[in-house]
């Protein structure tokens, strides 16, 4: 996707929104700005920026315009190959926060649309960053709790079928 050409990853991403799919992206780690990487750069992705445990920026997490929210990214324990587990780093690992985020959000509101879940996404984050919508955090980083209403943190999440149970303390 270089300058203002369609690839044919855009027109994929385009032909998922259009079937009502939610595409989540991660904004790559390269330390630049998302514009020159797709998906991360389509405004229809929800694209994810990479923080460490204080919920500073990543420093190989990419940035820009196209940035929605950030999750963590640093140190999140990932099966391997050789199924072991082991730390990994990337916003690769930060972007399935957000896919969850946005899974739990349909689970209790089937019918909202992809444009509905990524602002309720938006709406859930706690600011970072330059207040408001900045190119390193976008509406900043996912925060479970607020998208559970609740002020103690979550100890923990279970999803079944068609329901969400969250343990907090």
């Amino acid at each position: 996707c270089e300058g203002d050409n369609v690839c044919e990853q855009e027109l994929a991403v385009n032909r998922a929104i259009e079937a009502g799919v939610i595409c989540v992206a991660a904004a790559g780690n390269e330390s630049e700005d998302t514009s020159d990487y797709c998906p991360a750069k389509l405004k229809s992705c929800i694209t994810v920026s990479s923080v460490d445990k204080n919920g500073a920026l990543s420093d190989f997490s990419n940035f820009g315009e196209a940035v929605d929210v950030a999750a963590p990214g640093e140190d999140i324990w990932s099966s391997t190959l050789d199924g072991k587990y082991e730390p990994a780093s990337g916003t690769s690992m930060a972007t399935p926060f957000a896919a969850a985020a946005a899974a739990m959000l349909l689970t209790n509101n089937p019918s909202m649309t992809v444009f509905e879940t990524e602002q309720t996404l938006k709406k859930i984050c706690a600011d970072h960053g330059l207040k408001g919508n900045d190119s390193s955090y976008g509406a900043g980083i996912l925060d479970f709790g607020v998208f559970f209403g609740q002020k103690d943190k979550a100890t923990s999440i279970s999803i079944k079928e068609k329901s969400v149970t969250v343990t907090v303390s």
